[in-house]
Formats: structure tokens, C-alpha cells, sequence
């Protein structure tokens, strides 16, 4: 929670906040469109359709689902990738209102400089409920009018972005460095040597007692015993790197693109 600022005018509502935090996680594929999943009073001024999650869909009312084949009502069902998006965003925000990451300023429905308690944003009772198309927190006990509009703080609004942009770069090279990984150890592996041996051997044991993926199998099983024999290892260290020997999964898949190309698999 922040404290109030003498004018809110610089402070971003809520749906804004969530605009932002899904651009930041999504990137350039962010349309803001799965907010249409959050039902509020603005939903019909937005400038999405109002959508609704697939899988609630035989929960919902006959007029919503009228509504939802009339093909002239800005009604529709959601996608996954909508779901997914809407959810992850709105879980991303709320566990930083909750750490206390994101500081934010709540003003009652009567104008009064009165924030909702902490625990809104973690209720499982049902008391409260947060719609974010509205950018506000309301009671379920009470009168719709007992409400508290949410306004965040920028300054700890721009720092959840810049975190967010540091875990996907990290993210990034990660991924990055495991596909250079693997492609480093793909040229480690002498394959001019390897799948010649591999498709010898399962020519060797075609005796019509493996199915097709099981003959695949066992040959590499015997083409690695036969490896570790000749001084082969699974390390790739000091000057055996050529001798290394492959993932079991890794020879498989090589064994099978090899026989597809010639028919036999």
C-alpha cells in the first residue's frame, strides 16, 4: 500500500497496471484482448468483446450463450491462449500487490481515502472480489456501491516491469545457452562413424522378433556396449572428445531419421 498522493492523476488504475505487466510478459504479441475475461461495469464500453472462458461454458446462462452465437453482440468465447494470457498476468499482479512489490493507493466508493486490506488480494472466502476491467476491489457483502477503486504506484509499477524484463532475458539466455549446449555436443559426436554402425546393427538383428521402435532400441543398446569396449565414453573431456558417446534418445532419433529416408521405418 502507498500513501495518497495529493492528486492520482499520475497514477496508473489498475486495468492499465495490467496492460502493462502483460505487455512486459508477452511482448510484441500482447493485445490486451484477454482482458474482455474480466466482467465489470466498463465491459461494455471496452474496446474488446466481453469473452468467456470455454471451459465454463456449459456452467453459463441460456441468454449469455444466445448472446454468444449472435454474431452481432460483442460476445465470444475466449481462446486457451486468451485464458492462459488473462490468467498468468492477473496472477503476476496480484502476487506483487500481495509481496507488496506493487504499492497502490485505494480509494472508497464515497471518496474517501480508505485502501482495502491487505488480505483482498489472497481472499478465498469469497468476501471480495477484483475486477480488474473496472480497476477496483468490491465487497460481495455488502451494496454494490462498497467498492474501493485501485490506483498504482508508477514508481514501483516501473520497477515489476524492469524485474520482469530481467527474468525473461535470464530466461532468454538460458534457453539460449542450452541450444548452443547441445549444439556443441551435437558437432562433439562423430556421427560419420556412429550412424553407419547403428544402421548395421539394426540391419543385423532384423529377424522379424522386434517390432520396428523395439529393434531401434536394442540396437543401440548393443552399439553402446560395443563402444565402451572400443574405449568409448560418455565424458567429453581431455582428447577422447570425438569418442563420446550419445544420449540412448539422441542415437534413437538419428537411427530413425536415417531409416525414414531410405523406407525403412
Amino acid at each position: 500500500m502507498a500513501k495518497k498522493p495529493e492528486s492520482t492523476t499520475d497514477f496508473p488504475r489498475l486495468a492499465e497496471a495490467f496492460c502493462s505487466v502483460g505487455k512486459a510478459l508477452y511482448g510484441g504479441e500482447w493485445t490486451g484482448r484477454c482482458l474482455g475475461l474480466s466482467h465489470g461495469d466498463n465491459s461494455s464500453s471496452s474496446n474488446f468483446p466481453i469473452l468467456f472462458d470455454p471451459d465454463d461454458y456449459e456452467f453459463l446462462e441460456e441468454s449469455v450463450i444466445t448472446a454468444i452465437k449472435s454474431p452481432e453482440l460483442p460476445f465470444e468465447l475466449a481462446t486457451p491462449d486468451e485464458v492462459e494470457a488473462y490468467n498468468g498476468v492477473k496472477l503476476t499482479l496480484i502476487n506483487a500487490l500481495w509481496n507488496e512489490e506493487l504499492e497502490y493507493v485505494g480509494i472508497f466508493s464515497d471518496g474517501t481515502d480508505s485502501s482495502p486490506p491487505k488480505n483482498v488480494w489472497k481472499d478465498i472466502s469469497g468476501k471480495y472480489q477484483i475486477v480488474i476491467t473496472d480497476s477496483r476491489v468490491r465487497s460481495a457483502e455488502a451494496d454494490v456501491q462498497s467498492s474501493w477503486e485501485i490506483f498504482i504506484n508508477p514508481k514501483s509499477l516501473k520497477k515489476l516491469i524492469s524485474k520482469i524484463e530481467r527474468q525473461k532475458n535470464i530466461a532468454g539466455s538460458e534457453e539460449e545457452g542450452v541450444a548452443d549446449s547441445r549444439k556443441k555436443r551435437s558437432s562433439t559426436f562423430n556421427w560419420d562413424y556412429l550412424l553407419p554402425f547403428l544402421e548395421e546393427k539394426w540391419r543385423s538383428i532384423s529377424d522379424g522378433s522386434f517390432s520396428k521402435k523395439a529393434q531401434v532400441q536394442e540396437s543401440v543398446k548393443l552399439v553402446i556396449v560395443d563402444l565402451k569396449k572400443d574405449g568409448w565414453t560418455q565424458t567429453r573431456s581431455g582428447e577422447s572428445r570425438k569418442k563420446v558417446i550419445p544420449a540412448e534418445d539422441t542415437m534413437e532419433r538419428k537411427l530413425i531419421k536415417s531409416l525414414e529416408t531410405t523406407g525403412d521405418y
